[in-house]
C-alpha cells in the first residue's frame, strides 16, 4: 500500500465505521435484530400502554387473518406512505399463557444459522417457514430455553 493512502483508508475507516471495514476489507456482517414480537392478552390494553409510554405508533394489520399489529418506533420526517419503511416490531394475541417477547435476528441464510444454533447447544422450534413475499424463518431457542427467530429476507 502506498505510505500515503494509509491516513486516508484510517480516517475513511474511522468516519464510516464497520460499513467500510465490511465493504472493502470483507469481513463478515455480523447478523442484527430487525424485528420483535410483544404477545398480548388484551389488543386494547397493550395498544394503549406502548403508545403512552414510548410514543410508539400503532397499526392493525387487518391483511393477517389473526389479530395482529404492526408496531412503529423510528422516527420518520417524511409522509405518511413510508410507514411500511419503518416497522420496528408486531403485538400477537397469545397463544399460551407463557408466551413472551421475541426478538427477530436478520441472516442471510436461516438454513445456514439453524446449523449453527443446533451445533451450539440451541433447538429449532418450528422449521423454515415462508412468510409470502417477505422471506423465510426458523423458530428457535438458545441454551437457556430463551426463544428467537432467524430472519431472511427476500
Amino acid at each position: 500500500m502506498d505510505p500515503l493512502q494509509k491516513p486516508f483508508l484510517n480516517s475513511l475507516r474511522h468516519l464510516s465505521g464497520k460499513l467500510f471495514y465490511n465493504t472493502f476489507l470483507c469481513d463478515p456482517i455480523m447478523p442484527k435484530v430487525n424485528f420483535f414480537e410483544i404477545p398480548f392478552d388484551d389488543a386494547e390494553r397493550v395498544t394503549k400502554f406502548y403508545s403512552k409510554v414510548f410514543g410508539w405508533e400503532i397499526e392493525k394489520n387487518t391483511s393477517a387473518g389473526f389479530d395482529y399489529y404492526f408496531i412503529h418506533t423510528k422516527d420518520d420526517d417524511s409522509d405518511d406512505t413510508h410507514w411500511e419503511a419503518s416497522y420496528s416490531g408486531g403485538m400477537i394475541k397469545k397463544r399460551e399463557p407463557a408466551d413472551h417477547t421475541v426478538i427477530y435476528v436478520d441472516v442471510p441464510s436461516v438454513e445456514e444459522y439453524a446449523k449453527k444454533v443446533d451445533e451450539n447447544g440451541g433447538k429449532i422450534l418450528v422449521q423454515k417457514t415462508e412468510v409470502k413475499d417477505m422471506g423465510y424463518f426458523i423458530y428457535c431457542e438458545d441454551s437457556e430455553q430463551n426463544r428467537f427467530v432467524l430472519w431472511e429476507g427476500m
